[in-house]
């Protein structure tokens, strides 16, 4: 499956960053051009990534 990407808004200067969302783990960062850093927190892109590809895989098992 295609990953997901999403857009997030800088806190400090509000430009909208583009993210996979898989790569949003607890702990991982995203630095913006202004120099601002997001520290993403908890695990709930990759679940989210993962529940997509599953869902993915059924509905291809479903109308093969």
């Amino acid at each position: 499956m295609k990953k997901l990407e999403i857009e997030i808004k800088c806190p400090s200067c509000r430009r909208v960053l583009k993210q996979q969302l898989d790569q949003m783990k607890h702990g991982r960062s995203r630095r913006c051009t202004c120099g601002c850093e997001i520290v993403f927190e908890g695990n709930d892109g990759p679940s989210a990534q993962q529940a997509l590809d599953e869902f993915e895989r059924d509905l291809k098992r479903i109308f093969k």
